[in-house]
């Protein structure tokens, strides 16, 4: 027999009832997939987001915008996952170290993973944050009353402490005397990102 005759017999045997064939094989498929979903499974929980290796001198400009938490979620085979749920939450821990200041200002989430997770798979989000970090500064600025001339301010300059970005738009510090009333101190109120010291100003009359 010639492999000619050969291969047209396999292909015959082969395309012979190749409809019911296939419906059999997409049938041979589907209960696949339906016996491995029952072995499978997804878990989903929250870890807290540390933010750490920061400087003393260095603050989190976006800090409102930041994530706190992981969403952590494992795939895998129910049992094993099932492991999983009794574990206590403080065996996972997510980071983002902030020790080496990026130029691009993203940074990477690290989280650390029992060992008994190891084998399956595992997704968290967000994997990277943007972190805009500045440095604080601090400037000595005169204390200027906008709106007399007949009062002077006691200090007559008031320390600033503010992140670098603001520092050279605040050249002093105005504040208003009421004049209308027998007030003698006018306090400076902090904002967020600026500070006073002392916030305390008095103010004499020079008459």
């Amino acid at each position: 027999m010639s492999l000619k005759t050969t291969l047209n017999n396999m292909l015959g045997k082969i395309t012979e009832n190749f409809t019911i064939k296939f419906i059999s094989l997409i049938i041979a498929v589907l209960l696949w997939f339906y016996i491995k979903n029952l072995t499978m499974a997804v878990y989903e929980f929250y870890i807290p987001l540390n933010y750490e290796g920061i400087s003393y001198d260095s603050v989190i400009v976006n800090y409102r915008d930041l994530p706190n938490y992981v969403l952590i979620r494992v795939s895998g085979n129910k049992e094993l996952i099932s492991r999983i749920t009794h574990l206590p939450k403080n065996s996972f821990y997510a980071i983002v170290d902030m020790s080496k200041t990026n130029k691009d200002k993203i940074y990477k989430v690290n989280v650390v993973l029992p060992e008994d997770i190891k084998n399956l798979k595992v997704e968290f989000f967000p994997s990277e944050v943007f972190v805009d970090l500045d440095v604080w500064v601090e400037k000595s600025v005169p204390v200027v009353i906008a709106n007399s001339k007949d009062y002077v301010p006691i200090p007559d300059t008031v320390l600033v402490s503010t992140i670098s970005r603001y520092v050279d738009g605040i050249s002093n510090v105005e504040i208003f005397v009421d004049t209308s009333k027998n007030v003698d101190k006018v306090f400076l109120e902090n904002t967020q990102f600026v500070r006073f010291y002392p916030q305390v100003v008095v103010v004499s009359n020079v008459k």
